[in-house]
C-alpha cells in the first residue's frame, strides 16, 4: 500500500513538472543578433506563442541592446514602447523562428525608447518602404543623418526561438527520477 501511495505521487510529481514546463513553454522567446551599416542589435523578443502573423498584442516583452557609433540603448518594457504601424501582416512565427517580410508591402515594426515618435533610440523593421525602402534601421540617436540601415527584400529570419530554461528541464528530470524511484522501490517491497 506505501508502495502505491508513493508510486501515485511520484506520478504526480511527474505529470506536474511536465505540465508546467508545457504551459511555460507557451510563450516563445526569440533570439538573435542583427549587424548592419556599423550597428549591432542584440534582439531578445517574447511573443504569447502565437505562430503566423503576429500581432501588436502578441508581443509580451523584448530586450533589445543597440550599439552604433553613437554609443548604445538598451530598449526593455520598462522604457519604450512597441508598435505596429499601418497595417499588420509582415511580421511572422513559427515556433522556431520570427520572421519578416520586406516585400510583403503591409507594416512597419517599431521598438521606441519612451513613446513612439519621440525621437528616442530605436529599433525597425519595414516592410513597405516609409524610409524610402523596405529595411531595417537602427540608432541610438534619432534622426535621419544617425539611421544606419539595409535595404532587404523577401523574407528574412530576424531572430530564432531560444531553448527551453534549464529550469524546466530540471523539473521534468526530477519528476522522472521521482517515478523511477519508486518503480524500483515498487519492486522491492513486491519481492519482499
Amino acid at each position: 500500500m506505501v508502495g502505491r501511495t508513493f508510486l501515485a505521487g511520484a506520478v504526480a510529481m511527474a505529470l506536474s513538472a511536465t505540465v508546467g514546463w508545457a504551459s511555460g513553454a507557451q510563450a516563445t522567446t526569440y533570439v538573435g543578433v542583427r549587424s548592419f551599416d556599423g550597428a549591432t542589435v542584440d534582439l531578445s523578443i517574447t511573443t504569447d506563442g502565437v505562430t503566423g502573423v503576429v500581432q501588436q498584442s502578441d508581443v509580451t516583452s523584448w530586450n533589445i541592446l543597440i550599439t552604433d557609433s553613437a554609443g548604445s540603448a538598451d530598449l526593455t518594457p520598462g522604457n519604450s514602447q512597441f508598435a505596429i504601424l499601418e497595417n499588420a501582416g509582415d511580421l511572422t512565427a513559427s515556433p522556431t523562428a520570427l520572421s519578416m517580410n520586406f516585400s510583403g508591402g503591409n507594416g512597419v515594426d517599431l521598438w521606441e525608447e519612451t513613446t513612439i515618435g519621440d525621437d528616442g533610440p530605436y529599433y525597425c523593421i519595414d516592410g513597405i518602404g516609409t524610409c524610402d525602402f523596405a529595411s531595417e534601421e537602427a540608432s541610438t540617436t534619432f534622426g535621419e543623418t544617425d539611421q544606419v540601415g539595409q535595404e532587404l527584400t523577401g523574407t528574412e529570419v530576424i531572430a530564432t526561438a531560444s531553448v527551453p530554461e534549464p529550469a524546466a528541464w530540471t523539473l521534468v528530470l526530477i519528476g522522472f527520477g521521482g517515478l523511477g524511484a519508486a518503480l524500483r522501490n515498487r519492486r522491492r517491497i513486491a519481492v519482499a
